[in-house]
């Protein structure tokens, strides 16, 4: 979707400064022992989805991109057949009318609710001045904790929360100016697994999508239609959501492993999927992977010795994520 404002002209080109920055030159074709092969040296992301308390005042004070500060309220809306549900609400300080704002959402994992997500992510630390940022609050999962659509876990059915997230975003545009052609979805865990359930059932909806750490549940790859921009970040040494093998568990379900969920939605965007065209570089800690010949950018940055968490630094997901959105 294209950008007509002066404010998303410069958004984009200081984002192309940072994405040149990341290092993904044009190069020879990766193959498949590439692909699998790991950096002996770790990765100092933290170590479980828990983590992530203890990484957020870290990672709060390593985000300096935004400017200006946010106002938080705790929002309720109505969703049809659902009833009442719950979404924390960031919106800049200085808000200004005149101006259309980009909207993130930023989904927590399994068990954690939209506060918890605020605290492992800060995403409105990021954004600063230039978008609202909402973490929705998820229903009560069979187990008594809480999920997102997708899992057997979740007591939500597919459609209920891609329906919740329209529900918020009509919600905020009734009070707020809203570019509805920059709408974004992230999220860790379960979360990831349910920003890509939303691109996949409303494409239409979304400028991009981000999935940390993703729970990619096969139910949520069922009749997608469209190419949504797509941005994995993935440790390999993830025991919760495997990186390299296709798998399934009792609570959840069958799920695919982040190399074949990248690879199928990879297809879905109309790339060379075949990788003799591939784009490849590295970070501090990580290796990054994009797709050729996409209708809609397929990137992967796979963490070296990275495990089950919202990642603050090497990399920075919050950072990255929110320059992956400013390119879209």
């Amino acid at each position: 979707m294209l950008k007509t404002s002066a404010t998303r002209v410069a958004a984009l080109a200081s984002a192309t400064v940072l994405w040149t920055s990341v290092g993904l030159p044009v190069a020879n074709a990766l193959t498949s022992s590439d692909m699998s092969s790991t950096s002996s040296k770790g990765s100092s992301n933290g170590s479980s989805i828990s983590d992530a308390f203890t990484l957020s005042s870290k990672l709060g004070q390593a985000l300096t991109m935004g400017n200006g500060t946010t106002t938080h309220s705790t929002k309720k809306v109505s969703v049809s057949g659902q009833g009442t549900r719950s979404y924390e609400l960031y919106v800049p300080s200085d808000y200004d009318s005149s101006r259309d704002y980009p909207v993130v959402f930023a989904y927590s994992g399994m068990d954690f609710d939209g506060s918890d997500m605020h605290g492992h992510s800060h995403f409105e630390r990021a954004t600063g001045s230039d978008a609202i940022v909402v973490y929705p609050n998820p229903r009560a999962s069979v187990n008594g904790g809480l999920a997102w659509e997708g899992p057997n876990y979740a007591t939500t059915s597919r459609g209920e929360d891609v329906a919740f997230t329209k529900a918020i975003l009509n919600d905020v545009a009734n009070s707020y100016s809203v570019d509805r052609s920059r709408v974004y979805a992230t999220g860790l865990s379960n979360g990831g697994g349910m920003a890509l359930a939303a691109a996949c059932q409303a494409p239409e909806t979304f400028a991009a999508v981000a999935g940390v750490s993703t729970a990619a549940y096969t139910r949520i790859f069922d009749g997608c239609t469209g190419q949504v921009p797509t941005l994995l970040i993935h440790g390999t040494d993830d025991k919760i959501a495997p990186y390299y093998n296709d798998g399934s568990n009792g609570h959840g379900g069958s799920y695919y492993a982040t190399r074949g969920a990248w690879e199928r939605i990879g297809k879905r965007n109309a790339c060379d999927t075949s990788g003799a065209s591939m784009r490849t570089g590295s970070g501090n800690g990580y290796n990054s992977f994009s797709y050729s010949g996409c209708l809609a950018e397929t990137t992967l940055y796979r963490v070296n010795g990275g495990s089950h968490t919202w990642f603050a630094s090497n990399p920075n997901a919050t950072r990255e994520v929110w320059n992956f959105f400013q390119r879209h």
